[in-house]
């Protein structure tokens, strides 16, 4: 990816992270840490969550209502995002999603990664 590109697909991150939070927020699922860390760098953001060893309890919570589209995880493995995160982010996302219960199938991978 150009640096340009990256930039635009980092904006689209940002703000489907932001409406993402929005919908999850509506349906009852509020991590006070999280709409912070997405106003300041969605992206960062990302990789700081799925890079955490342990899982968050809302994470959990959203699994145990399989409302896996509602986690920071699931924008991570969507192939329009693949181009931001390394490959091994995007593994531990897929992992820590099968973990909480998801059995795919996953998003294909159409997206060149970093």
């Amino acid at each position: 990816m150009t640096p340009k590109s990256v930039i635009a697909v980092a904006g689209q991150f940002h703000v489907a992270a932001i409406q993402q939070y929005a919908q999850a927020a509506k349906l009852g699922y509020q991590d006070e840490r999280y709409r912070p860390m997405i106003d300041e760098d969605a992206v960062q953001a990302a990789r700081d969550l799925v890079g955490e060893s342990r899982l968050q309890g809302m994470f959990a919570r959203m699994c145990g209502d399989r409302r896996f589209d509602l986690t920071i995880e699931w924008l991570v493995v969507q192939p329009r995002f693949g181009g931001l995160f390394e490959e091994e982010l995007i593994q531990q996302a897929r992992r820590r999603l099968t973990q909480g219960g998801f059995a795919g199938p996953f998003p294909e991978e159409k997206t060149a990664r970093v």
